[in-house]
């Protein structure tokens, strides 16, 4: 809780979220940290963790409800091995002005998705395993957002969360690249 308020961010992503019905570890952060409330989001995915959003409600206020990125969304998006991403598009209090923040989980590198068809190991390039699927991820993330999932009606959108990829690997370029390709 300490390094959390040390950020003194009004909006924060967190990942590695206990995700079981009945438990939300977000009442017992916020609880801790004065100020702060949560997106109820509830358990997301099929998995024993999730992505999940805190923000200071002084300074920004949600705007309609979250949206959930997942396999049921777009088939590249494959949340077996990455956890759902998280959407939710905010108010600034002082301003007006609209953005939204989804929070993402993208496949780690430590184990090979030799399961998938066709498998994606680690093709010796320096990315490790899993890069397919996170560079689909990314495809299926930047493509999701550029039809407004929240409904905000606002282009102005930040990705935070651990992508699993540094400045340079194909799902940072795809990101990069937007859903339209070029990029911008």
């Amino acid at each position: 809780l300490t390094a959390l308020l040390g950020l003194d961010a009004d909006i924060i992503g967190l990942n590695e979220l206990e995700s079981t019905p009945g438990a939300e570890p977000l009442i017992s952060i916020t609880t801790g940290m004065p100020g702060y409330d949560y997106i109820d989001t509830g358990p997301i995915g099929t998995d024993a963790i999730k992505v999940g959003i805190i923000y200071r409600p002084t300074v920004v206020t949600p705007i309609g409800p979250y949206q959930i990125l997942d396999s049921t969304d777009d088939a590249r998006f494959i949340d077996t091995k990455s956890r759902p991403a998280l959407a939710q598009t905010f108010q600034e209090i002082a301003t007006g002005a609209r953005f939204t923040v989804v929070v993402n989980h993208f496949k780690s590198k430590g184990s090979a998705c030799t399961d998938l068809v066709p498998p994606d190991p680690d093709a010796g390039d320096g990315q490790g395993n899993c890069n397919g699927t996170r560079t689909l991820a990314a495809q299926a993330l930047v493509d999701w957002l550029a039809t407004d999932p929240t409904g905000s009606g606002d282009p102005d959108f930040l990705i935070m969360g651990d992508l699993n990829s540094y400045a340079r690997e194909d799902p940072i370029t795809a990101i990069k690249a937007g859903s339209d390709g070029a990029p911008g």
